[in-house]
């Protein structure tokens, strides 16, 4: 199995479950704990880290990259994350090391969010 089938296989996996609703979440519980003269309107859950700067501690984590089919998945997830102030990590950049051909797959991210 290549690496870009492997790739492919990952977003499959992820549409197929996604569809299905099965996200994990199910099996998470949360213990409901009253903060009284708490507004909610003054949570605040932006956050610094390694210098950036976030709407929220979500980051959106690397899977897309890798394969010449995912370029269009990685492009539309950069301009989401940019849009809503959130970092995207491409994990390991070994395909494009590999295979040159796939090197734009990540390569987009950083050119549609050069900040994040």
């Amino acid at each position: 199995m290549t690496r870009s089938s492997r790739k492919i296989e990952h977003i499959q996996h992820a549409l197929g479950t996604g569809q299905l609703d099965l996200h994990g979440f199910d099996d998470v519980r949360i213990v409901h704990n009253c903060l009284p003269g708490v507004d909610v309107e003054n949570v605040q859950i932006n956050t610094s880290i390694g210098g950036l700067d976030l709407s929220s501690p979500i980051i959106i984590n690397a899977m897309t990259g890798g394969a010449e089919q995912t370029l269009h998945i990685n492009k539309q997830l950069a301009i989401l994350s940019k849009e809503k102030g959130l970092a995207m990590a491409v994990g390991s950049q070994m395909a494009a090391l590999k295979d040159p051909s796939v090197i734009q797959s990540y390569r987009v991210v950083r050119e549609e969010n050069p900040t994040g």
